[in-house]
């Protein structure tokens, strides 16, 4: 496991090397939720799918495969998760498992205005936290965020039928923050990603007795 200032290099080091590309797909991210909000709900499916599917590769093989300064262990692990991550968003534009929408009511509706307006604070905690913005931890290009805003799509998607896609994320989301993320390295804005996945946990348990509740009395 890295050091806390080897780590923070490695953030610094990337987000010197891909900027301002950071900023360009926030602020893509940014207005592709508001046209699911308004626009098409099958055209923002499609490129929601596709943009996020693009963005899990790009993490897994530039962020970590390519990084020069994690352990190779670690480098192919993790990137090995994104990659995977990115290989089933794009796969469901055929399986269409998912379905995202912008709730019209209920907590679900909460949920989305709440996470995403939280999941947006990601880039600038740490200048509130003194740090500069190299060490500004941006959706699209880095991990945490971007586990974060794929999360709350699928807790509020209007249909959800696999399960792999949602484990994996929920596999990043609730260990390494309390374990990894925030005691070691301080990123204290992985909180926010750690409450949106026990959300997750807690629908997913829900799922799993309501489903058996239902087996049992069919039975």
């Amino acid at each position: 496991m890295l050091a806390k200032n080897e780590w923070w290099l490695v953030i610094t080091s990337y987000n010197e090397r891909i900027f301002p590309l950071q900023w360009i797909i926030l602020i893509f991210l940014i207005l592709l939720t508001l046209y699911l909000l308004v626009g098409d709900k099958r055209i923002a499916n499609r490129t929601i799918k596709v943009t996020l599917g693009t963005i899990n590769l790009f993490i897994g093989i530039v962020f970590f495969m390519m990084s020069q300064g994690f352990p190779l262990k670690l480098r192919m692990s993790q990137g090995l998760l994104f990659v995977g991550i990115g290989v089933l968003l794009i796969w469901d534009l055929y399986k269409n498992s998912y379905e995202f929408q912008f709730p019209k009511e209920g907590w679900k509706r909460s949920f989305f205005i709440i996470g995403m307006l939280l999941m947006m604070l990601y880039p600038f905690a740490g200048l509130l936290q003194g740090k500069n913005m190299n060490h500004s931890i941006v959706q699209g290009t880095l991990p945490c965020p971007t586990t974060a805003y794929t999360l709350i799509l699928i807790i509020t998607a209007s249909k959800r039928k696999g399960r792999l896609l949602y484990g994996c994320l929920l596999f990043w989301a609730i260990p390494f923050p309390v374990l990894v993320q925030i005691p070691k390295y301080g990123v204290y804005e992985d909180g926010i990603m750690f409450a949106i996945g026990l959300v997750g946990l807690g629908v997913l348990i829900y799922e799993f007795v309501k489903e058996s509740r239902e087996e049992i009395k069919n039975d």
